[in-house]
């Protein structure tokens, strides 16, 4: 049997599981960072249009402050959009946004924990998950 490289035996030191402190939300998105999201959540909602599924349910699992939401409902009308984030000051955060975008009547969040989702099988036709595991201790419960 081959062995592993190395690297791939590394002890995984997550990031906090839940920003929830103004200073981490603030950092998060300040306009620094922001314009370098903006680009990778674009990429993101491109990658995930190209699937073809656009219309139905879909679920944002980790959505942070939503953009990625707000962005694929501009682009994809008739998906009906659920964000999901174990932060309760990223889920007021995302509803802001949502309103001041004017998709409040798409964009349903609410508070919970990836590893213990509060909805039924095949209860959306897709589930997106951007720059959440790497704050996750055990990336396979999450998964």
């Amino acid at each position: 049997m081959a062995t592993m490289p190395s690297w791939f035996n590394r002890v995984r030191i997550p990031e906090p599981e839940v920003m929830d402190r103004n200073e981490e939300i603030a950092a998060y998105i300040s306009s620094t960072a922001e314009s370098y999201l903006q680009q990778i959540d674009q990429t993101f909602v491109e990658q995930a249009l190209s699937l073809g599924i656009l219309e139905g349910n879909a679920l944002d699992v980790g959505t942070g402050s939503g953009q990625i939401l707000i962005n694929l409902s501009t682009k994809a009308p008739d998906l009906y959009l659920t964000g999901v984030d174990l932060s309760s000051s990223m889920i007021t955060r995302a509803k802001e946004a949502t309103v001041q975008a004017g998709l409040a009547n798409k964009i349903h969040f609410q508070q919970g924990d990836a590893k213990c989702l509060p909805f039924g099988d095949n209860s959306f036709n897709m589930v997106l998950c951007n720059s959440l595991l790497h704050h996750t201790a055990d990336p396979l419960a999450t998964l």
